[in-house]
């Protein structure tokens, strides 16, 4: 059962980048009978600038504001969300009763609604935190900070080698380059280490310690989180089968394998030797380019790292553009674009 009164919800953030465990940690967190995590769909922040002064004081309002929530979405809602019919009755049902009660909803109690609506098999009932796993916020944080200052973030980091030997092999971005994935490394883990975020509100979480030392690890995060401690290390394999089970009559089968195969790890206990695997795999030019690239935040994160001399080509240095163009420029530009530019840059990539 969902709770209509969801004000003493809390929302927090799972802040990562691409192939550094974040999916892991999401069915870990899911695990938790006190923790809902929800799973990269951004609207939380893109419909801010329409809605953020709307007073929400009647159903027809609430109603745009969904159909804005759906129209936007990144193709995750079929695997981890209620269907649409069923979610909009239920949004609704809840939302006229809050507002019956309290006059009106504010933007976050209602996004906080939309949240609880992901992983329908999951009880709600129990749930006291919403954990929102995000790709993009990294690059949003002081606009995310200022629409809800009482949030905590969590950031989850990877050693540099290993974690650009995966986005090559999975050909991320639909790139393989060496220097493209160490340059986003790198802008991201600054943002992680260069925020204006109290420290009492962050918290860096290294992907080896989650797979090394799980407990302790959960410990920390539990510990930050306000919640008790439990082992839901064990079963958070079971949890992403039950997901995907859930939810194969909404997305193709194709789609399905596509998932099993890119989050493989998830299907079975963690494997160690992933953790070490880029060391057998990437040439000594390339770890020398990734150490050219990283090695200061490397070292500040306290990954063994050395200082290159290896001078980057013409090449490289275009691939460094490209990663900054895409990840700051693009993602700014995108961020300013009216939702309604936002939803026909959708349905036009749905044609494609």
């Amino acid at each position: 059962m969902i709770q209509p009164d969801v004000k003493n919800i809390d929302l927090h953030f799972l802040i990562a980048k691409e192939r550094t465990g974040s999916t892991l940690l999401f069915a870990i967190l899911n695990s938790h009978p006190q923790i809902l995590s929800t799973s990269e769909e951004p609207f939380f922040l893109y419909l801010n600038k329409k809605f953020k002064n709307v007073v929400f004081d009647n159903i027809k309002k609430v109603d745009l504001f969904f159909e804005y929530f759906w129209n936007i979405q990144e193709n995750n809602l079929d695997l981890y969300y209620t269907n649409k019919k069923k979610a909009k009755e239920s949004i609704i049902e809840i939302s006229s009763e809050y507002i019956s009660k309290q006059g009106i909803i504010d933007y976050l109690s209602l996004c906080k609604i939309i949240y609880l609506h992901f992983l329908p098999q999951k009880k709600k009932d129990t749930v006291k935190i919403i954990v929102d796993k995000q790709l993009k916020f990294a690059y949003h944080l002081n606009t995310i900070k200022n629409i809800t200052p009482n949030s905590k973030f969590i950031f989850l980091v990877r050693d540099p080698k290993a974690n650009v030997y995966s986005c090559c092999k999975r050909k991320i971005e639909n790139t393989e380059s060496v220097v493209y994935h160490s340059n986003v490394w790198k802008m991201y883990t600054s943002k992680v280490l260069n925020n204006n975020i109290e420290d009492s509100k962050k918290l860096i979480i290294h992907y080896e310690d989650l797979v090394n030392y799980p407990l302790k690890t959960l410990n920390k995060i539990y510990s930050f989180l306000n919640v008790p401690l439990i082992d839901s290390f064990s079963d958070y394999s079971k949890h992403f089968n039950e997901i995907l089970n859930e939810s194969s009559k909404q997305i193709s089968q194709k789609f399905k394998n596509n998932l099993k195969d890119f989050h493989s790890g998830l299907l079975n206990p963690i494997d160690k030797k992933y953790l070490s695997e880029w060391k057998n795999n990437i040439s000594d030019k390339n770890l020398n380019k990734i150490d050219k690239i990283t090695f200061s935040n490397a070292k500040k994160l306290g990954y063994d790292s050395n200082e290159s001399e290896i001078k980057l080509s013409i090449a490289d240095w275009l691939f460094v553009f490209y990663s900054y163009l895409k990840k700051i420029v693009l993602l700014r530009i995108y961020y300013i674009t009216p939702l309604s530019i936002k939803i026909l840059i959708k349905k036009f990539k749905k044609t494609l």
